[in-house]
């Protein structure tokens, strides 16, 4: 009985964990790749895509935390103007 209860507990601490840095790596690399018009793409990091425009690293005011580097302009203009990726294909 005893090492049942150790067990659950060593369980339920491992899936806390896991849970827990799941919300911490919310980031993903990208490799370098070619576009299709011939453009290089230097590899990077990137937050994962989510379809949440308010923790993207180029919401202006929020910080990427690989270069150090600010976002900057204006959030409703970024919200209006939207990304491809972040509102799926709609007509502009």
């Amino acid at each position: 009985m005893r090492k049942l209860a150790w067990l659950t507990k060593a369980a339920l601490g491992a899936a806390v964990v896991f849970v827990a840095s799941s919300w911490v790596w919310a980031e993903e690399y990208v490799h370098g790749y070619s576009r299709h018009d011939g453009t290089y793409v230097q590899p990077h990091w990137r937050s994962n895509p989510d379809g949440n425009p308010y923790n993207n690293w180029s919401l202006p005011g929020n910080v990427n935390p690989h270069t150090g580097r600010r976002a900057t302009g204006s959030v409703g203009a970024y919200l209006r103007n939207g990304s491809p990726r972040l509102w799926g294909s709609r007509s502009r």
